[in-house]
């Protein structure tokens, strides 16, 4: 919810198998791994505990939200 309140992602409802559903979107599409490369999932040291369900995940990273945020000031910027 935090990242779609700052606009890099979006969900679109939709019916899957009967069941209504979200399905998400980033805003803005990477188009090189240069710019995933800095991603800090990559060297985290809490990614063995890191999961969707655990109590350290990817909607609770500041690391990972700050990340996003900077790439997304980084790109406006750019524009």
């Amino acid at each position: 919810m935090r990242l779609e309140r700052k606009k890099l992602i979006e969900r679109k409802k939709e019916l899957s198998e009967g069941r209504w559903t979200y399905r998400v979107f980033a805003r803005r599409k990477f188009s090189t791994v240069d710019s995933i490369a800095p991603v800090p999932c990559a060297f985290c040291d809490l990614e063995q505990r890191c999961g969707h369900t655990a109590v350290i995940n990817p909607s609770r990273c500041e690391k990972l939200t700050g990340w996003l945020v900077k790439t997304a000031g980084e790109q406006a910027g750019a524009a």
